[in-house]
């Protein structure tokens, strides 16, 4: 539980950056942009409870992937949760998604109206899409 509210329900042990770029780059998805999935709404998550980086991105990550799911067709979204629980990161968390929307309002990669919002096309491989914040807010609804 972090101090400011927010629950984690899958193991949260504490993790660096370092050991997040080591666990994906041993399970082949360290190639940009693919190493900044999961940061979007992660460094949302982390400004808004006490998690750790790796605890926050985990979560971004699992987002991402579901997101990436949606609009993608990326298929691959359930190994990713494996490989994170595997390592005991957090796959999924309770949090108040409108106050990370509006952190995420803020973020460097809003355009306009728009997010540069990473998504997996498959493990490995990813690109950046332009998603309207009316939609991504609809996605992360979702979540």
């Amino acid at each position: 539980v972090g101090a400011r509210g927010g629950v984690v329900r899958r193991g949260a042990t504490t993790i660096g950056a370092r050991m997040y770029t080591i666990l994906l780059r041993r399970h082949r998805v360290a190639t940009t942009p693919v190493n900044s999935r999961g940061h979007t709404l992660g460094h949302a998550i982390e400004n808004i409870y006490e998690l750790s980086h790796g605890q926050a991105i985990s979560i971004g990550m699992t987002a991402a992937s579901r997101i990436s799911q949606q609009l993608n067709g990326f298929s691959q979204a359930d190994r990713v949760m494996y490989l994170l629980d595997h390592y005991n990161l957090p796959t999924l968390a309770d949090f108040d998604k409108k106050r990370a929307m509006e952190v995420l309002k803020m973020d460097k990669k809003k355009v306009s109206g728009d997010m540069n919002y990473v998504l997996l096309e498959k493990i490995g491989r990813g690109t950046v899409r332009k998603i309207s914040l009316q939609q991504l807010e609809e996605l992360i609804n979702q979540l």
